[in-house]
C-alpha cells in the first residue's frame, strides 16, 4: 500500500502546483519511488496499451479516450500509472472556393497524467485519469526537423514555419475563430471508465467500457472543451497467441457534448480504435506496435481537422524489478497532418495482487 500513500501526498502537487517545474518534479519523484517500492506487494508488470490518444490540440480538448486495456482489475486491486508526454505539431494549410478555410497549428504541448484502475468486483472495475496540460512554444522543433530527416520521413512544410512558436489560428469564411498564442498551463479534463467484463480467462478476454470527460479544464486555455463527453468502447485482448506474442484490440464510439469551440463545424459524434501487438523480446523487455485511428471530429476540407486520423506508436516496456514497470514510446502521424508529428512518452505503470 505503500505506492498508495505516495499518491496520496503527491496528486495535491501535482494538480495544484502554479508552477510547471513543480508538476515535473513530482512526476520523477513518482517515479523514483515507485521504482525502489519493495517487491512483496506487487504482482509482476501487465501487457497493457501505451496509454495515449491523438494530441492534435483541436482534438485532444474532446472526450476520444486514452488506448486502454481490456483486461478487467480483479476486486480490491489496483493498477496505477504516471505518464509525461512532449507532443510537437507544426503545420498549416489552406484552401479557396466559396468557403475558404486557412488553418495554423505550430506549438509544443507537454502533458502528465496520473492513471488509477480499481477492482470494484468480480468483472467491474473503475478507471480515472487526471491530467495536467501546458502549451508553449517549446524547445523541440529543430530536434524534430532532425529527427524527420534522418528517418527519411515526411516534414510537411514544418521548414516555412517559425521554429519554438506558438500558435493555433484558424480561420472560415474571412472570420478568425480561433488565435491562441499565449503560453498556457491547468489541469486538464478528468476522465472516468467503467469496465465490465464479458469474458475472461487466464489468456484472453472481452470487455465493454463506459467513459465519461468531465469538463473539469478551461477552454480559454485550451486545457479542456468546457463539455461533457460520453464514450462507449468493446475490447478484445489475448496474452497467449504464440509464447512470445500478445494481441489487443477495441473499437468504439464518443458523443460529444456541447462546446463553444468552432461548434459550428464540430461533428456530434466520432468513432475511434486502437490495435496493440505485443512481442516479449525477453523476461525483462516488452517491445509494442500500436495503431490508433478515429473518424474526423470537424466538418472541414483541411486535412488537419477534417480527414480521420491515424498515428503509429512504437516504443516498448521495460521491467525495472518484479512490480514496475517503464515504457518509452514515440508516435507519428501515419495520415499526416491529422495528428502530431511527434509525441514522445514515458510512463511508470504497477498494479497490486
Amino acid at each position: 500500500m505503500r505506492h498508495l500513500r505516495f499518491l496520496h501526498t503527491a496528486c495535491p502537487t501535482f494538480l495544484t502546483s502554479p508552477k510547471w517545474g513543480a508538476r515535473h518534479a513530482c512526476v520523477i519523484a513518482g517515479a523514483i519511488i515507485s521504482t525502489t517500492l519493495s517487491s512483496n506487494g506487487f504482482a509482476a508488470p501487465d501487457q497493457t496499451p501505451f496509454t495515449v490518444s491523438n494530441q492534435n490540440p483541436l482534438v485532444a480538448l474532446y472526450g476520444l479516450p486514452q488506448a486502454q486495456s481490456g483486461e478487467i482489475q480483479k476486486p480490491n486491486t489496483w493498477r496505477t500509472g504516471i505518464s509525461y508526454q512532449i507532443i510537437n505539431t507544426s503545420t498549416d494549410s489552406s484552401i479557396g472556393g466559396e468557403l475558404p478555410e486557412s488553418i495554423e497549428l505550430d506549438g509544443e504541448t507537454q502533458r502528465a497524467a496520473l492513471n488509477l484502475s480499481y477492482g470494484l468486483a468480480p468483472r467491474v472495475d473503475l478507471t480515472i485519469n487526471i491530467p495536467t496540460v501546458r502549451h508553449s512554444g517549446g524547445h523541440t522543433d529543430g530536434f524534430i526537423d532532425d529527427w524527420h530527416s534522418f528517418f527519411g520521413l515526411p516534414d510537411g512544410n514544418r521548414n516555412e514555419l517559425e521554429e519554438n512558436q506558438l500558435r493555433y489560428r484558424y480561420e472560415r469564411n474571412g472570420e478568425v475563430l480561433l488565435d491562441f498564442s499565449k503560453d498556457q498551463s491547468g489541469t486538464g479534463d478528468i476522465s472516468l471508465s467503467l469496465g465490465f467484463a464479458l469474458q475472461q480467462d487466464h489468456h484472453s478476454g472481452t470487455s465493454l467500457r463506459l467513459g465519461v470527460k468531465s469538463s473539469t479544464g478551461d477552454i480559454e486555455r485550451l486545457t479542456g472543451s468546457d463539455s461533457v463527453d460520453t464514450a462507449l468502447s468493446l475490447h478484445y485482448y489475448n496474452r497467449a497467441i504464440s509464447q512470445h506474442l500478445g494481441f489487443e484490440a477495441s473499437i468504439g464510439g464518443v458523443v460529444f457534448g456541447d462546446a463553444e469551440l468552432l461548434e459550428d463545424i464540430r461533428e456530434d459524434h466520432a468513432f475511434f480504435g486502437s490495435n496493440t501487438l505485443y512481442w516479449q523480446l525477453n523476461p525483462s523487455v516488452q517491445l509494442k506496435l500500436q495503431l490508433d485511428w478515429h473518424t474526423a471530429l470537424y466538418d472541414s476540407e483541411l486535412e488537419e481537422i477534417g480527414d480521420n486520423s491515424a498515428q503509429l506508436v512504437l516504443g516498448g516496456a521495460i521491467n525495472l524489478n518484479r512490480d514496475t514497470q517503464l515504457e518509452i514510446f514515440v508516435t507519428e502521424d501515419i495520415a499526416v497532418n491529422t495528428a502530431p508529428d511527434v509525441v514522445f512518452g514515458l510512463a511508470l505503470k504497477a498494479r497490486t495482487p
